[in-house]
């Protein structure tokens, strides 16, 4: 029960999770939880693997599996042998620069499907000049976005049309940002910036696939328009800590909408309260409220679309690629399918 209309409701409860309450707090709970899926948890080795086995106690279908195990590879290259060799029979999030090492064999069949994660790069408003819309729509002006996904990315990503990927609940298309360097340099003259300015721009190590050179080519392309701008790589930890901080000014990440429905991403990240990089648009927090309290889909929809339109149009970040799941299966591997969540239902898997 709601206090108020919730039109999120259905997909809100799909975060759900069901413990034992009198044992959640416990530390020992977590290592081996007692889960109420079509398998339970038999070991849990932080950093290297969960083994499961089948829920015979299952009130649905049972799993086909009497065991499952999900293992830690962090070496792309370990994996990739690892599934040549059988020691693993499905291996998913493929980087675009390994794909062909689980193609072009008889024993490995390789997929790939729409999914819910993307990139994007915000801007630290709470620091000059990035609290200017001018200078943040000359950044997005200045990158040749569409050839640089499709250079590292291939058929592994499509040209975003929103800050959502187009397999979200509200996903509307709007009209990707060209590449116009001498626009770019228009707008930074108008902001005053006609000589350009330095900046830095941070990410994750391993952050997501081809995460480095990607911003290596945005670097690249604000270079000439008169923007230095400091490539950061950071350890994942440390990375972490300075974007809580705002100790950065761009920032660079893949993110993805959990639930599947534009809420979760729009109203969690660029509301007034969400605090995330400094912006705020009264405006946009009006769309986005009606939107979560509308109980008819219909509306939802129009309300995502507009709201879209204003984080694109004030360039609140640039978002350049809707990521492609992927996935590498084994030949004996069977009833295995790639849902747009990337969360595979290893229950109606079995091998042959």
């Amino acid at each position: 029960t709601s206090a108020q209309p919730l039109g999120t409701l259905a997909s809100s409860l799909s975060l759900a999770f069901i413990g034992q309450a009198s044992k959640i707090d416990d530390d020992v709970y977590w290592q081996k939880p007692i889960g109420t899926g079509p398998f339970a948890v038999d070991s849990f080795t932080p950093d290297d693997k969960v083994v499961l086995v089948r829920n015979d106690s299952y009130w649905g279908e049972k799993a086909k599996l009497d065991r499952l195990e999900v293992v830690n590879l962090p070496d792309v290259s370990a994996r990739i042998t690892a599934l040549q060799t059988g020691e693993v029979q499905v291996l998913t999030t493929i980087p675009p620069d390994q794909v062909s090492g689980v193609t072009g064999s008889d024993d490995i069949t390789y997929t790939t499907g729409d999914g819910f994660t993307y990139y994007f790069i915000w801007f630290n408003e709470n620091r000059k000049p990035f609290d200017r819309r001018e200078v943040r729509q000359a950044m997005w002006y200045a990158v040749n976005v569409e050839g640089i996904v499709k250079d590292l990315y291939g058929d592994g990503a499509t040209l975003a049309q929103a800050p959502i990927t187009q397999s979200v609940f509200g996903a509307p298309q709007l009209q990707p940002y060209p590449y116009d360097p001498e626009r770019a340099k228009a707008l930074l003259e108008e902001a005053g910036l006609g000589d350009g300015f330095k900046t830095t721009i941070h990410w994750p190590r391993e952050g997501g696939p081809n995460i480095r050179a990607l911003a290596q080519a945005m670097v690249s392309d604000w270079a000439k328009v008169g923007i230095t701008v400091e490539p950061l790589e950071k350890e994942r930890a440390q990375w972490l800590a300075d974007f809580g901080a705002f100790r950065w000014d761009l920032n660079l990440q893949t993110n993805t909408t959990g639930t599947g429905d534009a809420d979760f991403t729009l109203n969690r990240l660029y509301t007034c309260a969400a605090e995330r990089m400094g912006y705020c648009n009264p405006k946009l927090d009006s769309l986005l409220g009606q939107a979560r309290g509308s109980l008819d889909q219909d509306e939802r929809v129009g309300l995502y679309k507009e709201a879209s339109q204003i984080i694109w149009t004030d360039a609140v970040g640039i978002f350049p690629a809707d990521l492609k799941n992927n996935a590498a299966v084994r030949k004996e591997v069977q009833g295995f399918e790639l849902p747009v969540n990337n969360r595979p239902n290893f229950a109606a898997v079995s091998i042959a």
